[in-house]
């Protein structure tokens, strides 16, 4: 991808590369079951690479609750962001 298009999301190129670098060795599954705070999962309907990811997160973080955001790929807060923000406006309350 072109250096443009990483300033166009107000991040340089290579501390993209360097953040997705570090994610790669990230395992947080064996630590999931430690959260004991409550937790708000989303997901858009149509992120098909994250859905089962965000699923098994709230089947293993106890007080968590999943919410699909309809109308919504990955980018929730652009694709749909007046029903994530009533999501999680309602959540607060």
């Amino acid at each position: 991808m072109p250096k443009s298009t990483f300033e166009n999301m107000g991040i340089k190129k290579n501390d993209f590369i360097n953040l997705t670098n570090s994610m790669a060795d990230l395992d947080i599954k064996s630590k999931v079951d430690n959260i004991k705070c409550q937790a708000l999962i989303l997901c858009g309907e149509k992120d098909n690479v994250n859905m089962e990811s965000a699923k098994q997160l709230n089947r293993n973080i106890k007080a968590s609750k999943l919410e699909i955001i309809k109308n919504a790929g990955h980018e929730v807060n652009t694709e749909n962001p007046k029903e994530l923000a009533s999501i999680i406006s309602e959540y607060w309350k």
